[in-house]
């Protein structure tokens, strides 16, 4: 598990790249002083972007739950679900737009269709 990445993962520099491609605007990433430590960042829309681990966060489609070590695993897992939701709540009451996007959503097959919907969304945030 000391392998395992929590930032700079490729899912997150595709979609990090995606969302500079969208707009001029600056995308900081891994912001450490937003609730939650927000994946992406666009500061002058209050958008903060997450992108999710199919495993790690229980993906409805993707995520299974191990069938060794339940008892760590399952807690484990739904505990990030949970704070997932509460980071989420807790950041739109700041007034804040939260996307979170699912790794698998971020795969060769299913990027163009990830980039149109959030292009289209960006477009409703910035008003244009």
């Amino acid at each position: 598990m000391s392998r395992i990445r929590s930032s700079g993962t490729r899912p997150e520099k595709i979609l990090r790249q995606m969302l500079r491609d969208m707009t001029d605007l600056p995308v900081k990433h891994n912001v450490r002083g937003l609730l939650g430590t927000p994946d992406m960042v666009i500061v002058a829309l209050k958008l903060a972007v997450f992108v999710d681990g199919c495993f790690w966060h229980g993906c409805p489609q993707h995520g299974s739950m191990p069938k060794s070590r339940k008892g760590y695993w399952v807690p484990k897992i739904v505990g990030n679900m949970v704070r997932d939701e509460e980071v989420t709540i807790a950041l739109e009451e700041a007034g804040w737009t939260v996307w979170r996007v699912w790794e698998h959503d971020l795969k060769p097959d299913a990027a163009p269709n990830t980039r149109r919907r959030l292009r289209q969304r960006l477009r409703r945030i910035m008003g244009s």
